[in-house]
């Protein structure tokens, strides 16, 4: 969910207060709380204790109490300083007492000792390189585990005592993509020292500091150019993405709507011998071309063995193999088992399956299409910096540089084109394109009925009921006893004071009324949150497919991507004056023509270069 990804304190702040308006210290029910990662949670407990003037500090590492297939698993603790005892506590923030329960753990998770099972980053980084720990030990999953993790863990523990308490997948420097493998010897001396002190509970800021003098200067530089893109540290003004460079004629392609039928051979066959793929017994088999065939019969005789596993994928594969060596590499393809295959032409497979449920698939991404734009937009496409509008320069294997403000990008990969990752979407709307909010004008569907009559859709109609029906219609009554409010006046001649708490709620204001849950009579003490944030609620905790709550709700285009789902970088490439989010608003003919017409404007060192990439 989207409440994973939220980075900052008072954005999540701002969500809690938005699922339930009671006092952040009271206890929410399951329902009404945030959900998060182990992250999330330290860092608001972090933030909390600051807040108390207590020093405390983001902890990044793994641990072994989970019942996880690796033997530690990636985790974020909390510690802060106990000034009568003179020590750093650890406390871990996720666990209460369910969860211990569940995972049999019975240590004080409020003051975790030495042996709880807790490895710190650097910890683990010092036990793989003795070799007393395998790097494979540790992880979350198959694309965060090994050296890959204990090396970014270390890289996210030194950012967290620095001050810098960033997302786990916030992998922005130099130092933290590189393998392993490529790190140089200073490198990993740098490393050796950054774990000595990091493992060190009393460890400096003079220490840290002098840590970080040895970096390379683009390590700050690089995640500070991201903050500021994130708009976390500030606000800088971005030039318009449409004004980048000069754009192309597209001209129309001419087409040929007549069908062109396959001249018929004779002994025109499809030959195929010793078929073995999955339950096929050393078949073999002739089907004529030009022709339909149907393949029947009972379950598990091996009609898809033969249709999809064999004809289908070794056309597909044999396509492939015609293909650079970058396409091939997007997808790997077993020679299925047969003995020889006569007459296979390039094949197409329209299989029995259902549309993504995914709210960011298109035509584009179900066909692969996009596939082939994204790679060629790393090909050949040009970054511009978003604020100065112009093109930035190679800075280093994984980075680029704007040559005037000298703000630093990642440099592209599929995946900056690629809503569904973390790096290609928009770190606001998520990769959506576009947020919720309650509409006012579908709970108000008529202002010239009172609200006893059912000027509300949300309240219905309420004459004749009891006040105390539910806790919702309980708060409504209570505003309106508190303002004096007549709830048989026609709505559009109600105090706007009074229609704007029955909507937004309240504020702090404390609110005493009754209702009546199982024939037994509650009390509530608490602010009047209003209909709009009750409907949020109600939307967020539907697991419906069709939502009832969505009828109130509107889409709003985000206010960072505008509609465009990527992220800034994707945003600000073009190729010849083009971005990515235009051609994906392209109807397939007009998409057709801009790949006609672009060959025509392309350099031949451009061609070369998307043919090799695509």
């Amino acid at each position: 969910m989207e409440e994973e990804l939220l980075r900052t304190v008072p954005q999540m702040l701002e969500k809690i207060v938005q699922i339930d308006q009671s006092s952040l210290d009271s206890i929410r029910p399951p329902k009404l709380r945030l959900i998060g990662m182990c992250r999330d949670y330290a860092l608001l407990l972090v933030s909390f204790l600051r807040h108390k003037g207590i020093p405390a500090r983001l902890r990044v590492g793994f641990a072994s109490y989970f019942k996880s297939e690796l033997m530690y698993e990636d985790h974020w603790l909390v510690e802060y300083y106990n000034l009568e005892e003179q020590r750093w506590v650890r406390m871990d923030a996720q666990l209460d007492e369910i969860q211990k329960a569940h995972y049999g753990i019975t240590f004080n998770t409020q003051d975790m000792p030495s042996d709880a099972g807790y490895l710190l980053g650097g910890q683990a980084w010092i036990l793989c390189r003795s070799g007393e720990q395998h790097p494979e030990d540790f992880g979350y999953n198959k694309n965060w585990k090994g050296w890959h993790s204990v090396k970014g863990n270390l890289l996210h523990d030194f950012n967290s005592l620095l001050g810098l308490e960033l997302l786990p997948w916030d992998l922005w420097t130099e130092l933290s993509i590189k393998k392993f493998s490529d790190l140089n010897r200073y490198e990993k001396d740098l490393l050796d020292e950054m774990a000595e002190l990091t493992v060190n509970p009393n460890v400096s800021e003079k220490e840290l500091l002098g840590i970080l003098s040895h970096l390379p200067s683009e390590y700050m530089e690089a995640i500070q150019s991201r903050l500021k893109l994130l708009c976390v540290q500030e606000q800088a003004e971005v030039t318009n993405p449409d004004m980048l460079e000069p754009k192309f004629s597209i001209r129309p392609v001419l087409r040929n709507c007549n069908a062109i039928l396959p001249v018929h051979q004779p002994n025109d066959v499809l030959l195929l011998k010793g078929c073995r793929q999955n339950n096929l017994k050393n078949i073999d088999v002739s089907i004529p071309k030009n022709k339909l065939t149907v393949i029947t019969g009972v379950s598990g005789s091996g009609k898809s063995s033969l249709a999809f596993d064999t004809i289908y994928a070794e056309g597909k594969r044999r396509y492939l193999d015609n293909m650079s060596n970058t396409a091939k590499m997007q997808e790997l393809m077993e020679k299925p088992d047969f003995d020889t295959i006569q007459g296979l032409t390039p094949t197409i497979a329209i299989e029995q399956k259902k549309g993504s449920q995914n709210p960011r698939s298109t035509v584009g991404t179900l066909t692969g299409i996009m596939d082939q734009l994204r790679m060629l937009y790393v090909s050949i496409g040009t970054p511009y910096c978003p604020y100065c509008g112009i093109p930035v320069r190679k800075d280093s294997k994984n980075k680029n540089r704007c040559p005037v403000c000298g703000s630093i990008f990642q440099a592209l990969t599929v995946s900056t084109f690629n809503a569904n990752t973390h790096m290609g979407a928009c770190h606001d709307c998520n990769g959506l394109g576009l947020l919720y909010e309650v509409d006012p004008n579908s709970i108000v569907v008529n202002e010239n009925l009172s609200v006893l009559d059912g000027a509300t859709s949300y309240f219905g109609k309420l004459r004749g009921k009891k006040p105390t029906g539910n806790w919702m219609v309980g708060e409504l009554f209570a505003i309106a006893a508190d303002m004096g409010i007549d709830l048989d006046t026609p709505w559009k001649e109600l105090p706007e004071d009074f229609k704007n708490a029955v909507l937004y709620g309240t504020g702090d204001k404390i609110y005493s009324f009754k209702y009546n849950s199982g024939g037994r009579n509650t009390e509530i003490n608490r602010p009047a949150a209003g209909a709009a944030a009750h409907i949020q609620r109600l939307f967020r905790e539907s697991k419906s497919e069709d939502n009832p709550w969505k009828q109130y709700m509107r889409e709003v285009p985000c206010p960072t991507c505008h509609g465009e789902l990527l992220c800034p970088e994707a945003r600000y490439t073009t190729i010849m004056g083009y971005r990515l989010p235009e051609l994906t608003k392209m109807p397939i003919d007009r998409l057709q023509d801009w790949i006609f017409s672009l060959q025509g404007v392309l350099s031949e060192n451009q061609k070369s270069k998307a043919f090799h990439h695509c």
